[in-house]
């Protein structure tokens, strides 16, 4: 199935060099995008991602549809992601669950640190706001501070590094490669 996206944006992410993208370019920095992009939908809920949009993309101007009409879907859910990950909003992540701290061993040896656990109650992350203390849960008690270094498990650096729009999306239909 090939979708179709529409966009207005302020800025561009990447070079212009795709074949499906249009660019309409306005006053004050604004422009029209429209590209196509191809994705297979299984019947039930899909999650789409899409990595060619711009930090300054205005979410709600963005509208995806079949390109084709020929295969009917839902948006569920709708996200943008246009700051590049930090170590807050990584700490958002894991809300909830555990994470590796690096800390100096007893010994002081940088190369060889000692790994805690702790629980992430609070991040600290506030999405456009002001962050505050995390609240971090280390042997069954409360401090509000990292007990040191956060160690992530590896992530796709797309999420992380690039501004992207995913969606959810519910198909009744059982999508072929379209050409």
């Amino acid at each position: 199935m090939k979708l179709l996206l529409f966009s207005c944006m302020l800025g561009l992410a990447a070079p212009l060099v795709h074949a499906n993208l249009s660019l309409t370019v306005y006053n004050q920095n604004l422009a029209l995008v429209r590209d196509v992009f191809q994705m297979h939908l299984k019947s039930g809920d899909n999650r789409v991602e899409y990595f060619g949009a711009s930090s300054q993309t205005e979410p709600d101007s963005v509208i995806l549809r079949d390109s084709t009409g020929r295969h009917p879907f839902e948006i569920l859910e709708q996200n943008f992601h246009h700051s590049p990950a930090t170590q807050a909003w990584l700490l958002s992540q894991f809300e909830g669950k555990e994470l590796a701290f690096a800390v100096p061993s007893q010994d002081n040896n940088p190369v060889k640190p000692t790994l805690i656990t702790g629980r992430i109650i609070r991040s600290g992350y506030v999405p456009d706001g002001d962050p505050v203390q995390p609240i971090v849960e280390v042997h069954g008690q409360w401090q509000f501070s990292l007990p040191g270094e956060p160690r992530f498990p590896a992530m796709d650096p797309d999420t992380m590094l690039k501004p992207n729009l995913n969606w959810v999306l519910r198909s009744s239909v059982v999508s072929l490669k379209s050409v």
